[in-house]
């Protein structure tokens, strides 16, 4: 185990840091984006008996569900998924609650002043907007 797995682990059993996990699940029907292929799950085999296996399948379109968008997917010969390690996708982070704002209405330079004594050099901001209870409904709340 990497050093910053160890590290990351003991403040977790600890209670020193919380984790926050991201993603969404994964189910047919789920939201894709425009043009991507739809993500569906099938049953190839159902094992009906102790001991009989249970196969299936799975298609998807990269974009489906929680996903990060690679510099390849962007970048001519930029960096792809088996060239990153697990804890280049870990961070210490900050979260910024703007859930006060409403659809649309633009987060300003005011917004984030509101929290710059949270904010740390190094740290992840991520903004908290309160849009994420929408997900699978296929519409924002004005």
């Amino acid at each position: 185990m990497s050093q910053i797995l160890k590290e990351l682990t003991n403040q977790l059993m600890t209670k020193r840091i919380v984790v926050i996990d991201l993603t969404h699940e994964l189910y047919n029907g789920m939201p894709t984006y425009p043009g991507d292929p739809p993500f569906t799950h099938e049953y190839v085999k159902v094992g009906k008996n102790y001991g009989e296996s249970t196969l299936s399948k799975i298609s998807a379109g990269l974009h489906s569900g929680t996903h990060i968008d690679l510099p390849r997917h962007f970048v001519p010969n930029g960096l792809t998924a088996e060239s990153l390690s697990l804890t280049d996708f870990m961070t210490y982070g900050v979260i910024l609650d703007l859930s006060y704002k409403r659809h649309g209405e633009a987060i300003t330079e005011d917004d984030l002043k509101r929290f710059d004594d949270k904010i740390q050099r190094d740290y992840a901001v991520m903004l908290y907007t309160g849009f994420s209870r929408t997900w699978g409904y296929g519409r924002i709340p004005l």
